[in-house]
């Protein structure tokens, strides 16, 4: 409950890096990668077919990667964090790119518990 998630983000403070494949050089404890292939104009949806794993005890966290008209974009550190919860079982995430200014690219991430947004570098 409440208090072992409350208890695991006071105490766990170590750095976790998303990227290295090895779960005790990245300091985590599961991996999972999605891939969608098609691709999605402007004002458009596309869509990821993904049901993460969680477990509301645990932190968790994420990296997007992604073309952009030819460029290539991913969240602009490694151990971006937004949090699953039991209202989010069974139920698959949204994403949602936004240009806020010039070339700076906004990814949204909409969960049944919550919506975060990242920054995307190229």
């Amino acid at each position: 409950g409440w208090l072992a998630t409350g208890w695991n983000y006071a105490t766990e403070l170590r750095y976790v890096d998303t990227t290295i494949s090895d779960e005790s050089l990245g300091n985590w404890f599961s991996r999972e990668t999605s891939k969608g292939t098609q691709t999605i104009k402007a004002g458009d949806r596309g869509h990821i077919e993904c049901q993460p794993w969680f477990n509301e005890k645990y932190r968790h966290y994420w990296m997007f990667k992604c073309n952009i008209v030819g460029k290539r974009f991913k969240i602009n550190k490694h151990n971006a964090q937004c949090n699953l919860w039991d209202v989010d079982a069974s139920s698959a995430p949204s994403f949602v790119l936004h240009n806020v200014e010039g070339s700076t690219v906004r990814l949204t991430m909409i969960m049944n518990s919550s919506s975060d947004y990242f920054t995307m570098q190229e």
